[in-house]
């Protein structure tokens, strides 16, 4: 009875995951986003608007936050305030970007091509100002940046300049949503890198929307605007240097696992020399693991990358591609040349799975069980997320917005980028079991005792995952000692299979939209979630009818 009643509950933990999240929906839930493919037009018309009406040799789009735009319009700017912001609605941190160039683009910086998803971005390849068009709106379609070059502007004479002037601006606030009768004249704060002939400011302080004042600036160039921004208050006159509001808490989180992840290799490096040297190495095991993440790697790469018709181009990097996905096949394959026989030793029932599944038996009843428990638990782990952030809300309290992901950010554009989003949270939920495993055989070859090992580690992955709370009072019960305790828990008591299956099914919830309207466009998306957890459960399920068999030799 144990694995239906598994089934029942993973069915009513993902209904409650689907209240929780219709009460306080994440920005990539696509609430008030439009479809890209809407967006990309509308990105394309404002271009024609405008007067730039030749087709480019190449085009990109996406989305990405606020911040990434606002370091996009530093790059055009000698002189930039800080502390201004771009204006999303409430609710919203996701900014469609599109971008064109007379030539190939590529993403050319070595962080895309060798720890990236090799996606053409707003900042990749660099902005070239004498060839690049930027568009930048809100995800309900609202103008935000407008930059061209000079060199760009169609040819203008003397006779249509001012009329083209005033009809491409009035393009532009109709894009910004804007009514030209709400206009106040302010004083330019903005200067661009290239020469323009004219700077114009303006402040909207009574929008017939009741949305918020803003102010825009536009520069021109032959009565050609060549650089607009909208721009909410406040208004920050503070000269370039101004000290900003501390780091933010994804790059808080982020750099507590990349130091917990650097410490951990550090170790792991001369204990796979020596468990090499004294034979101890499961060779077997982390030869296929390795193969495995090589292959998921790749198969990443290949489908988040941005591709092009230049066939040579292409080749070198799909050669970088070979060589990422080489590395990080080594590097899994060293933790877990360190890890085996420490976890082998101190808590070898955590690898009874794991050892059971390396040597090919997928249908074994204890390899079954312990899916479906990683698929129960993963649902819990994502209905957690989303409870905490519910309550605050539901407490009147103010929420912080989740931290934006690649991955999430890019699952709305569908097709081949969701689908590497789902290979994508395999393979993170695998290196990250692999992480804590090492972790809690380390601190329990440290420690001695079981109890304290498991507590040191709880207490260094709460470091981790609190900050990504909604709010500072909830975070630290509902993630920090409820979710990390399930998730030590999970390791301890079924070990290294349920935890991976569990970390994985969290990050698709996670990161997927969830929109439970049929009419919606991102319905397929929260559909596809739904298949990859329901399949998963299947599978655990088919397994578990399976006949247990003598357990292997660790």
């Amino acid at each position: 009875r144990q694995p239906a009643w598994l089934l029942a509950g993973i069915g009513m933990l993902l209904a409650a995951l689907v209240l929780a999240r219709s009460h306080a929906a994440y920005p990539w839930d696509a609430a008030g986003t439009k479809q890209p493919a809407v967006l990309l037009e509308r990105a394309r018309q404002v271009v024609r608007d405008v007067g730039y009406a030749e087709d480019p040799v190449d085009f990109a789009f996406g989305f990405c936050t606020p911040d990434g735009v606002e370091e996009l319009a530093e790059k055009y700017l000698t002189r930039y305030p800080v502390g201004r912001s771009l204006p999303i609605g409430p609710g919203h941190q996701l900014v469609f970007w599109y971008r064109q160039r007379g030539e190939w683009l590529a993403p050319v910086l070595a962080d895309s091509l060798i720890f990236g998803s090799a996606r053409v971005t707003p900042l990749d390849p660099p902005p070239d100002i004498a060839r690049d068009l930027y568009v930048a709106m809100s995800d309900a379609g609202r103008l935000l940046l407008f930059t061209a070059t000079p060199a760009m502007a169609p040819e203008r004479t003397a006779q249509n300049a001012s009329n083209g002037d005033s009809n491409a601006l009035q393009a532009l606030l109709h894009a910004a949503q804007l009514d030209s009768s709400d206009l106040e004249p302010s004083e330019p704060t903005l200067q661009p890198l290239f020469p323009v002939d004219e700077r114009r400011s303006w402040r909207v302080d009574n929008l017939h929307s009741g949305a918020m004042p803003v102010r825009v600036e536009a520069c021109l160039r032959s009565g050609q605007p060549v650089f607009v921004v909208i721009e909410d208050p406040p208004f920050s006159e503070d000269p370039v240097g101004s000290i900003s509001g501390g780091p933010s808490r994804e790059s808080t989180s982020a750099l507590w696992l990349q130091l917990m992840f650097f410490m951990v290799t550090i170790i792991a490096l001369p204990l796979a020399w020596l468990n090499h040297r004294n034979g101890r190495i499961d060779r077997m095991g982390s030869m296929r693991l390795a193969s495995v993440v090589f292959v998921l790697q790749f198969v990443v790469w290949v489908l988040r990358a941005t591709h092009t018709l230049a066939l040579n181009l292409e080749l070198s990097r799909l050669c970088v591609a070979c060589l990422q996905a080489l590395g990080v096949a080594a590097l899994v394959a060293i933790l877990y040349a360190a890890l085996e026989p420490l976890a082998r030793r101190y808590w070898p029932e955590m690898l009874i799975a794991w050892a059971r599944l390396l040597t090919g038996r997928w249908r074994d009843a204890v390899v079954g069980h312990h899916v479906l428990v990683g698929v129960c638990f993963g649902c819990a782990l994502a209905l957690l997320f989303a409870t905490e952030r519910a309550v605050v809300l539901a407490l009147g309290w103010q929420a912080r917005e989740p931290p934006i992901t690649e991955n999430a950010a890019q699952v709305l554009l569908g097709g081949r980028v969701a689908a590497s989003a789902i290979l994508a949270a395999l393979h993170d939920a695998l290196a990250r079991a692999l992480l804590f495993l090492l972790l809690l055989a380390l601190l329990r070859a440290v420690v001695r005792r079981p109890l304290w090992a498991a507590m040191l580690a709880a207490l260094l992955l709460s470091a981790v995952v609190i900050p990504r709370g909604a709010h500072p009072a909830t975070a630290w019960l509902a993630l920090g000692v409820c979710g990390v305790g399930l998730g030590v828990w999970i390791m301890v008591r079924f070990g290294f299979i349920a935890l991976t299956v569990a970390l994985f099914i969290s990050l698709v919830l996670n990161r997927f939209p969830f929109a439970w309207s049929a009419r919606a466009w991102s319905f397929d998306l929260s559909l596809a979630a739904l298949a990859v957890v329901a399949a998963v459960a299947l599978a655990g399920f088919w397994g578990t009818r399976a006949p247990s068999r003598a357990e292997p030799t660790l």
